[in-house]
């Protein structure tokens, strides 16, 4: 995650100076909460689908799950903690942004990551799996940084009221 933040600030938005909390945000969340959790629950899904089930079966199944119920609630948690922490830090500014900008980043996220999953829990072993979602999510994580900071101001100029 901070590999993408980095990206986003210093090629997609060409900050000449970085945000260093804004990266140091993203790179702790990324470290601390979304691998692990990304760790057990693709072993939690590796556990519960069939493993008697052909590969590609196996592989659908645990791509409609994952995309179904974690990348939903995945994407809005990191966008709440996020906005807790660099914006508003507010409740009520969580729920705006969500309103604003999940449906977008949701959408822009199910035109790339069904396909990534279906290929990922088809054909990589399990104890790979995040790292490949990580390879891929160098890139998500510049989009995700992006939109996530996009039509705003930094946190510095929100809590400063400017």
């Amino acid at each position: 995650m901070g590999t993408g933040d980095f990206i986003a600030q210093k090629f997609v938005e060409k900050k000449e100076v970085l945000d260093t909390r804004r990266l140091a945000t993203f790179a702790g969340l990324g470290t601390f909460f979304v691998g692990p959790i990304q760790s057990t629950w693709f072993r939690f899904l590796n556990s519960k689908v069939p493993f008697h089930w052909p590969p590609v079966q196996r592989g659908l199944v645990k791509m409609v799950v994952d995309q179904a119920t974690m990348a939903p609630t995945m994407v809005a948690t990191v966008m709440s903690l996020l906005e807790l922490r660099l914006g508003s830090g507010t409740l009520s500014g969580v729920k705006e942004e969500l309103q604003n900008k999940y449906p977008t980043i949701m959408g822009n996220g199910y035109k790339v990551w069904p396909a990534v999953q279906a290929l990922n829990f088809t054909f990589t072993p399990v104890q790979y799996q995040v790292l490949v979602t990580q390879l891929v999510g160098v890139a998500w994580n510049a989009y995700f940084s992006t939109a996530k900071n996009r039509h705003g101001l930094n946190y510095d100029q929100r809590k400063q009221g400017t």
